[in-house]
């Protein structure tokens, strides 16, 4: 996951992803908090470089990807990173 964390951000699909894997989506947290904890996660624990212009998460958009809960984890996974991996060697 520290490998993919700003791979993922870095594209709606990857927030959507990232918002919705059952851990995050099904979580007590508020969408302000679970927004909160993204954030930190992005920042403290990626192993890449957040670049400067990352945009933060937000409640808003938390509420908006959260439901229903991602079903196919792994696979969905798979392909976000295989589709961002493509878009680099472009």
């Amino acid at each position: 996951m520290r490998d993919s964390l700003v791979t993922l951000s870095s594209s709606a699909a990857g927030r959507r992803f990232l918002v919705q894997v059952p851990g995050a989506s099904q979580s007590p947290l508020t969408d302000l908090e679970l927004a909160q904890v993204l954030n930190w996660m992005v920042r403290n624990l990626s192993a890449r470089a957040v670049p400067a212009d990352f945009i933060d998460f937000t409640a808003a958009e938390v509420a908006s990807y959260r439901r229903p809960p991602l079903v196919k984890v792994r696979e969905t996974r798979a392909s976000l990173l295989e589709s961002a991996r493509e878009q680099m060697a472009r």
